[in-house]
């Protein structure tokens, strides 16, 4: 159940780097490449095993057009190459990236009378076009693990009462005061 709430958690912070984007318009390379390194990896945190977490389930890896499982293996292949590590000899494929191979072992260095130098690295990044789809398959996955584990939380909740009702009377407070117990745990992560 954490390891969801987790996930909506990192991909509602991916949605709303999204909608800055939008907001922002015509930003720097860095800027741009620091907005996309949140959105990208944020997205892609819930689905890589984590020290205390598991990853997600297959069923959050599947979508029902092949468009949005084209966009979420992208997103994961550009987390893998280009936002969460510097790999400058394998070319992501699945997003088209702006810059080609061999244009990402190039430097651009400038000159000035002055005698001072500007430089340019062109690096594969993804476009503001890729912005509103990936703010879509957020929104996507919000919905399903929020219907997932509201769906876990009630059949809990279910099961206990069940058990609630085969105890004596007074050891249902026990039990009541582990279900509080439970419940503010959950509540309190996420606060």
């Amino acid at each position: 159940l954490r390891a969801l709430y987790w996930a909506e958690i990192h991909m509602r912070e991916a949605q709303d780097a999204c909608l800055h984007v939008l907001q922002l318009g015509n930003i720097s390379q860095e800027l741009s490449h620091a907005l996309f390194t949140g959105i990208v990896v944020g997205y892609a945190r819930p689905f890589g095993a984590n020290q205390g977490r598991p990853a997600l389930e297959a069923a959050f890896k599947t979508f029902p057009t092949a468009k949005a499982q084209r966009l979420h293996d992208g997103l994961l292949e550009a987390r893998n190459l280009i936002y969460a590590h510097n790999d400058r000899v394998t070319v992501p494929t699945s997003l088209n990236p702006s810059v080609s191979a061999a244009q990402m072992n190039e430097i651009e260095i400038q000159i000035e009378p002055s005698g001072s130098s500007n430089w340019l690295i062109r690096r594969p990044t993804l476009g503001t076009s890729h912005v509103e789809p990936i703010g879509a398959l957020c929104e996507f996955q919000i919905e399903r693990l929020n219907k997932t584990s509201t769906a876990i939380l009630q059949e809990f909740l279910r099961r206990f009462v069940i058990f609630q009702h085969r105890i004596p009377k007074r050891q249902r407070c026990h039990l009541h005061n582990l279900l509080m117990c439970f419940a503010q745990g959950v509540f309190l992560e996420l606060a």
